[in-house]
């Protein structure tokens, strides 16, 4: 298994890609911040999808540098409850829950 959450609930990842990654504020009301820590230079792109499965959100595939990067997301259009996101990190992906409040 590649990935495993810690403590915090945040995921870290095994094959030394990627750090961590965490969505903050965590329930977020209008706007957050998806913020990783890369170990070598990655395509990361973003999709955000409810619980029926179906995307609200998806950004383009964009060339991150090592260290700690975030991405701004909007959720002042979503309605209140659970989303998914997921980032595409190179041919992999890891997926993190966002409560929208």
């Amino acid at each position: 298994d590649k990935l495993r959450p810690n403590i915090k609930g945040d995921i870290t990842w095994e094959n030394n890609i990627l750090n961590f990654i965490t969505v903050y504020p965590n329930p977020v009301s209008s706007a957050a911040s998806l913020v990783f820590n890369l170990a070598e230079e990655s395509k990361v792109s973003v999709q955000i999808f409810n619980t029926l499965g179906e995307i609200v959100f998806e950004s383009t595939e964009k060339t991150f540098p090592i260290g700690e990067n975030s991405i701004a997301l909007s959720t002042e259009n979503f309605s209140a409850g659970i989303y998914f996101c997921k980032a595409g990190i190179n041919e992999a992906a890891a997926i993190v829950k966002i409560i929208v409040e």
